[in-house]
C-alpha cells in the first residue's frame, strides 16, 4: 500500500517519529511518503490509500495551526481512507484529537488509530527543564516498540484510539486554543543579545517567516507559533526570551535538515 504522512516538526521530535513510522511500514512492504506542511509542493491525494497526520501537541491537543492546515488543504476524498493521528510531547498524557477527527470525517477520512509519543522536552522558555540522556534512551526504546505495535495493528485493521476523559479533553482543547491564539503575539518577548552575528539562520529557518532583518536589526513579527526553532538552532544561542537566555534543545534537531 501507499501512504502519505503529513507532519509539522518544530525541532525534530515529530519528524523523528515520522521517520520511524516510515521504517516500520517499509519493513512490512508498504511505502510511506513524508510531507512537511512547510513544503510548497503539490500533493496528489488520490495517489495514496491511507494517511497519517502528526505534530507536536500543545497542552495535550493538536495545535491550531496544524488543524487549520488540514482543514484548508486536505480535500474531500470520494474513495475515503483510513487515518492515523499522532502527537509528540514531553508529558506522558494522551492527546485529544477531537477537532481533527471531526474535520477528517467530513472529508471522508476515518481515524482508526491515535497515538501520543513521549519525547524529550524541547520547550525550554518557561519553567521546564531539559530531558537528560538516560530518559531520552528510555523514550526511544518505548517509542520504537509503540510504533511497531501501532503499525501492525493498523495493518491488521485493529481499531486503536487512545482514551481520554471527555472533560479533560474539553479543557485541553480550550487551553490549547488560547495558547495558540496568543502565541502570535508572544513573539514580542523574543529578542537577541550582543552575541548575535546577524547570520540570518533564524530568519531562513522560521516556519512562519516571522523573523526579519531590518536596518541591521533582528525583528520578530506577530506570526509566531512558539515552536522555538529559532532559539534552538541559533549557533550563538543569542536569541533570548523575556530578556533571559534559554537552554537549547539538542536531541533531534538534525532530523530537520534545514537550510
Amino acid at each position: 500500500m501507499e501512504g502519505l504522512l503529513v507532519y509539522f516538526s518544530g525541532t525534530g521530535n515529530s519528524k523523528f517519529i515520522a521517520e520511524c513510522i516510515k521504517k516500520e511500514f517499509s519493513k512490512r512492504g508498504h511505502n510511506i511518503t513524508l510531507y512537511s506542511i512547510e513544503s510548497k509542493a503539490p500533493i496528489n491525494w488520490y495517489n495514496y490509500e491511507f494517511f497519517i497526520f502528526g505534530s507536536p501537541k500543545y497542552y495535550e491537543y493538536s495545535p491550531l495551526f496544524f488543524i487549520n492546515w488540514i482543514k484548508k488543504n486536505v480535500p474531500t476524498l470520494n474513495h475515503g481512507a483510513n487515518c492515523i493521528l499522532f502527537c509528540t510531547g514531553s508529558a506522558a498524557i494522551a492527546t485529544s484529537f477531537k477537532s481533527l477527527e471531526k474535520i477528517l470525517k467530513k472529508k471522508h477520512l476515518s481515524v482508526v488509530t491515535t497515538k501520543t509519543f513521549q519525547m524529550p522536552n524541547n520547550y525550554l522558555i518557561g519553567l521546564f527543564n531539559p530531558t537528560d540522556k538516560d530518559k531520552y534512551s528510555i523514550y526511544s526504546k518505548w517509542n520504537f516498540e509503540k510504533i511497531g505495535l501501532m503499525v501492525q495493528d493498523f495493518l491488521d485493521n485493529i481499531y486503536n484510539i487512545e482514551k481520554i476523559n471527555p472533560l479533560i479533553g474539553f479543557m485541553c482543547e480550550k487551553v490549547s486554543y488560547y495558547f495558540c491564539k496568543s502565541a502570535k503575539h508572544k513573539s514580542k518577548n523574543f529578542s537577541v543579545n550582543s552575541n548575535c552575528t546577524k547570520c540570518t539562520q533564524c530568519i531562513r529557518n522560521c516556519p512562519t517567516n516571522n523573523i526579519e532583518l531590518i536596518d541591521d536589526k533582528i525583528i520578530f513579527k506577530n506570526n509566531c507559533v512558539l515552536c522555538t526553532r529559532c532559539i534552538n538552532f541559533c549557533p550563538k544561542n543569542a536569541i533570548i526570551y523575556k530578556n533571559r537566555k534559554v537552554n537549547q534543545y539538542n536531541y533531534n534537531l538534525k532530523q530537520l535538515n534545514l537550510r
